[in-house]
């Protein structure tokens, strides 16, 4: 049965470049083939240059910034404890949601797609009290820092190192911010219409944070660009993601150390931006003697060429709830060695397409070694990666499982109150 066209309002309010913006992004140019999709999001993210890159790719879509406005803090510590302006902060960031959502209402959607804001933690925007259109939350990632505190402290490279004054400033901010969007949070999952998900372990996370059951909407990426070139391999392996200690990137290099000096790769890291957790890194890598290579803010093309370079994807990033990079790696046909936890338990077909392994810096290292050494073993797992991409991970069918669960949405067929229903609405 041919279905009319939605009118899709999608909001998002990035401060960086990453895979969950390249995601939305292709899910508003593939929707906006088939609907009229507007994209709102803030001022502030328009002054930034990825998101200019970013809506620029958006030809289709009308962009509609909202003005976002914000009292800067002092770049200390102790500005931390000026809760007023903080509490100021917060108020404001609700007055623009607001004025997203009254803005949002006077164009009549069908249907709003929501995903996370990005100011402090990483939260559910609540513009969800005057919207007449029912709104559906892709949850990338769970609201981590607020349910894992060491999360909190691993992002706060320094925080270890800080006096007992500045340590009791970071708790105090962090007790006060994960009581606000806790509330919020939970607030907020009571009025959204269905709460959409990334993978099985985000949904069996935000239930047991949450208490709801999300709909599973596995992304995609695009295979027809993300695909294997005529490019000899190096003896290089590739991780990619921010530099922090929640991506592991300091587990990746104390593998490699085990590998013998003669065989053990070269280590590209791929990251977006610059920080203090870099020169750890260099640190670490020159004492365990290994070469590593920084590829900072890399084009798409740019990023496909090492992906072909590159014998292996390695992955150990804590608990990632997904994960791109690997279906990433698979549609270029490079096999991934993964931590075995989290979302990437779902995208590699341990013994296929890749290997999954414990967390520990030695099997970890075996491992890679054992591709490294047995290239049929890697060449048959890099055919059945591409073909695994192409089965199941393209963005053309992720685009289509969501399209499914907006027109189930606006019909009426599922809510967040049907826990127990297992079968699918279309």
């Amino acid at each position: 049965m041919k279905r009319n066209p939605l009118k899709i309002a999608i909001f998002l309010d990035y401060g960086w470049l990453g895979r969950a913006l390249r995601l939305i992004s292709d899910f508003a140019r593939y929707l906006s083939q088939r609907h009229k999709v507007d994209v709102y999001t803030s001022c502030q993210a328009m002054d930034i240059p990825d998101f200019k890159a970013f809506f620029s790719s958006l030809p289709s879509c009308k962009v509609i910034p909202i003005e976002k406005k914000r009292i800067l803090l002092k770049n200390s510590i102790y500005g931390l404890l000026s809760f007023p302006a903080l509490c100021f902060n917060l108020h404001l960031l609700k007055s623009f949601y607001r004025n997203v959502a009254n803005e949002i209402d006077r164009q009549g959607y069908d249907i709003v797609l929501l995903d996370f804001g990005i100011d402090y933690f990483g939260h559910i925007p609540y513009i969800f009290d005057k919207l007449k259109a029912p709104v559906v939350y892709y949850c990338h990632e769970p609201n981590r820092e607020i349910f894992e505190k060491r999360l909190f402290e691993d992002q706060n490279h320094n925080y270890r190192n800080k006096n007992r004054l500045q340590r009791i400033a970071y708790k105090m901010r962090y007790n006060y911010l994960s009581f606000y969007f806790r509330r919020n949070d939970q607030r907020s999952f009571k009025k959204i219409a269905a709460v959409l998900c990334n993978s099985y372990y985000t949904r069996e996370y935000l239930y047991q944070t949450n208490s709801i059951f999300a709909w599973v909407s596995y992304p995609g990426v695009d295979v027809d660009r993300f695909q294997p070139l005529d490019t000899p391999c190096e003896n290089l392996v590739l991780t990619v993601g921010e530099l922090s200690a929640r991506k592991r990137q300091d587990f990746i290099i104390r593998a490699l150390s085990f590998i013998p000096a003669g065989l053990r790769p070269r280590l590209a890291i791929v990251y977006p931006q610059d920080n203090k957790f870099k020169d750890y890194l260099q640190k670490l890598a020159y004492d365990c003697n290994v070469n590593l290579e920084f590829h900072r803010h890399i084009s798409d093309d740019d990023l496909i060429r090492l992906y072909n370079r590159a014998k292996l994807t390695l992955q150990a990033s804590l608990m990632e709830p997904f994960g791109l990079v690997p279906v990433e790696s698979l549609s270029c046909g490079t096999p991934v060695v993964a931590v075995c936890e989290g979302g990437v338990r779902e995208t590699i077909i341990n013994g296929q397409t890749g290997i999954l392994v414990q967390r520990d810096p030695e099997s970890f290292a075996q491992k890679v070694q054992y591709l490294l050494e047995n290239e049929p073993v890697r060449l048959s797992m890099a055919r059945q990666a591409r073909q695994d991409a192409l089965a199941r991970w393209s963005i053309k069918e992720a685009v289509d499982r969501l399209e499914g669960y907006l027109y189930a949405v606006v019909e009426g067929k599922i809510s967040n109150n049907e826990y127990l229903n297992t079968v699918k609405p279309f």
